[in-house]
């Protein structure tokens, strides 16, 4: 049988040839070795340390810990948080047998892969309407590589669209309910899992040069005037990194000045250590990183952009007539059902133009439980003193021990998330203003802080001999000064806490302007060759940033995408400090990942 590689589709400005790419859609051999092996028992006490994760309290199967459990929730790995969290091993992207020669083998090779092939079809091909992204309904490929299901609405643009998939890590626990993953040797086996640390540990090590990036994020698109503002720091920075890849020469040094780094390849690496480390799908924790392209099919592209983009962005591809109703419409789909249906409002807005040569959309979804829940019995309407004026709202309360940030300019806790993470709410003291916070480097700083000052507890915690009572509580002490000094103070924290939900779309253009990202824009100077040799009157003319966020008694849920288009032309000895920290007038927000990655920051002015 004729085998068509995706570059000859693409080439084709004929749609019947882009038709007979559902004739060579057939399965490739089977499901292989299960991409990301995790299944290693972790079983002895050889290969246990017993320890305790610092909140969560999960011992080790198989041995005893003898110290005292409030030290070791509370001290015990406040270093070590960047090991929570793990990303599944790889997700090679695997191209059907129209993309083929993409990776330069034939589709048949594919069955000695550890992982089946994904197929690419038509919609024709499609018969019951129930295709993952990318992936036809007669392909082989797991459950696992799909984000969603098509709907029996989405047949009409699939029978017009070629569709191309990536895979993406296996999800853990999928058949387990929250409650049976928590107790599972399952979960103690996915954090123990050795990828996790090494992950975390270089997500960490990119911390300090990303910083200059976030602060440049918060503090220009978060001072919109009285209304609630958002923005996912981590989003922007991988789909301007998809930019990127896209433009060489000045065009592409604009773009990597601002995301602070060097050369191509260093970005390259940062975008590989971000998404290994901030990828999970388990029952407990989701944060799902998506890419997709939208490319017409009468242009020719270069080919190592491509597979680049689809190697290190696990992009999905979807080929078709641009502009159509049909292209819209499955933009519109795929967006919306990788951010979960958060941004619908947004969302159903989308559309490209007839001359738009490349369209790209990079989401986030994010969806954790607190480590310890606010109780609903506790909810209880009260008053927030928005720029609105006053509203009555639903406040969370909650009275914990934590460590608390107290300043001249503010007062900031964190609560807890399961599986890694945390939310952080910073309080302005009376004159200093929420935007005052976001546009001073120091409210990213002591999250910086923070983290130090776990560094240092956990190495004395692991000099001390845990049968060594004398010593352990002479540890709470120690490990008490290492936050205090840091600014970080012991305390009793009653927390009042609005449920809330914000969003916000925002355009882009202007703020990279700002930015010195400005040849991109201006299609006599752009230069986008590593894309496409056909023109060279290519411009970005839409960059749009949806957020929204919601925060309730069980947890967190987020979700944002960037669509890009480009067109042709402490210590018990110690008193603790009670803090009644009552979030009833302007915050702000900030949402870490469990490597330290600001995945979401906003600020509530009214709670609507």
């Amino acid at each position: 049988m004729k085998k068509e590689t995706l570059f000859e589709l693409l080439a084709d400005v004929d749609e019947t040839q882009v038709q007979k790419a559902g004739e060579y859609g057939k399965e490739v051999g089977g499901q292989g070795e299960k991409a990301g092996e995790y299944g290693k028992e972790v079983s002895g006490q050889g290969e246990c340390d017993g320890r305790e994760d610092a909140r969560d309290g999960e011992e080790c199967p198989g041995k005893r810990d003898d110290r005292p459990k409030k030290l070791r929730r509370r001290f015990g790995m406040f270093g070590t948080m960047a090991a929570l969290l793990a990303l599944l091993a790889g997700g090679a992207l695997l191209w059907s047998k129209v993309g083929s020669g993409f990776l330069g083998r034939d589709a048949d090779d594919a069955d000695q892969e550890q992982v089946a092939g994904a197929s690419s079809k038509t919609g024709e091909n499609i018969d019951d309407g129930k295709a993952g992204f990318g992936i036809g309904t007669e392909s082989k490929i797991p459950e696992r590589n799909r984000l969603g299901e098509w709907a029996e609405e989405d047949k009409a643009w699939l029978s017009k669209v070629t569709v191309v998939g990536a895979l993406l890590p296996e999800p853990v626990g999928k058949d387990m309910t929250t409650e049976e993953f928590l107790s599972s040797r399952l979960r103690f086996e996915w954090r123990s899992e050795g990828s996790f640390s090494e992950n975390r540990k270089a997500a960490y090590e990119l911390r300090d040069s990303m910083q200059g990036f976030y602060h440049e994020i918060s503090s220009a698109l978060l001072s919109q005037g009285d209304e609630n503002s958002v923005c996912s720091p981590l989003n922007v920075y991988l789909a301007l990194s998809l930019l990127a890849e896209t433009t060489d020469g000045n065009s592409r040094k604009q773009i990597m000045d601002f995301l602070g780094v060097s050369d191509v390849e260093t970005l390259r690496g940062n975008v590989d250590v971000l998404w290994s480390s901030n990828y999970a799908d388990t029952p407990t924790m989701k944060s799902i990183l998506a890419n997709s392209l939208w490319l017409r099919n009468d242009v020719n592209y270069d080919e190592e952009t491509l597979q680049r983009l689809a190697d290190t962005y696990h992009a999905f591809s979807f080929i078709g007539e641009m502009g159509s109703e049909e292209m819209n419409q499955g933009l519109r789909a795929w967006t919306n059902r990788a951010t979960g249906g958060l941004l619908e409002q947004y969302v159903k807005q989308m559309s490209m133009s007839p001359r738009t040569i490349l369209e790209m959309v990079s989401t986030l979804y994010f969806e954790a439980r607190w480590n310890d829940a606010f109780q609903e019995a506790l909810t209880r309407k009260e008053t927030f003193h928005g720029t609105h004026g006053d509203q009555e709202v639903n406040m969370m309360h909650k009275t914990f021990s934590e460590m608390a940030y107290c300043s001249d300019q503010m007062t900031a806790i964190r609560l807890y998330l399961e599986d890694g993470g945390a939310v952080c709410f910073y309080l302005p003291e009376e004159g200093v203003t929420v935007e005052d916070l976001a546009a001073d480097p120091e409210t990213l700083g002591i999250e910086q802080k923070y983290v130090e000052a776990g560094k240092e507890a956990d190495e004395l915690f692991n000099s001390v001999d845990d049968t060594d009572y004398e010593a352990i509580q002479e540890l709470w002490t120690r490990q008490t000064e290492c936050f205090i000094k840091n600014g970080w103070i012991p305390s009793i924290i009653n927390a009042s806490v609005p449920k809330f939900r914000i969003d916000q779309k925002t355009d882009l253009i202007g703020f990279l302007e700002k930015q010195g990202i400005t040849d991109v824009l201006n299609p006599n100077v752009s230069d986008f060759s590593p894309l496409t040799k056909e023109t060279k009157e290519i411009f970005l003319n839409k960059a749009d940033h949806a957020v929204a966020v919601e925060i309730d008694e069980q947890g967190i849920k987020g979700a944002a995408y960037v669509e890009m288009g480009l067109l042709f032309g402490t210590g018990p000895s110690r008193e603790k400090k009670v803090i009644d920290f009552v979030l009833d007038r302007p915050f702000l927000f900030i949402v870490y990942s469990g490597d330290g990655s600001v995945l979401f920051e906003g600020i509530v002015r009214n709670v609507e």
